[in-house]
């Protein structure tokens, strides 16, 4: 699958590069949310004889916490 150049246009209008900005450091490291972010990388490593993707979903009311989470699980090791 190729990405044409109006698709890659949409892309950096609309969304953001979380590894990229993780990568430079422009986030601070997340404390206090080390449960949450087990519990995702749990959910996306789950391997079974099913052929079922899983897929995490974060249901909080502060959606800053949500994208706190979502970048400490793109943060580079």
């Amino acid at each position: 699958m190729t990405i044409s150049s109006t698709d890659s246009l949409v892309l950096t209008s609309y969304g953001y590069n979380l590894t990229r900005l993780t990568r430079e450091w422009l986030f601070p490291p997340l404390k206090g949310y080390e449960a949450w972010v087990s519990r995702i990388f749990s959910i996306l490593l789950r391997k079974e004889k099913t052929n079922h993707n899983y897929n995490p979903v974060l249901i909080d009311g502060d959606e800053t916490h949500r994208w706190r989470v979502v970048l400490e699980v793109v943060r580079p090791c």
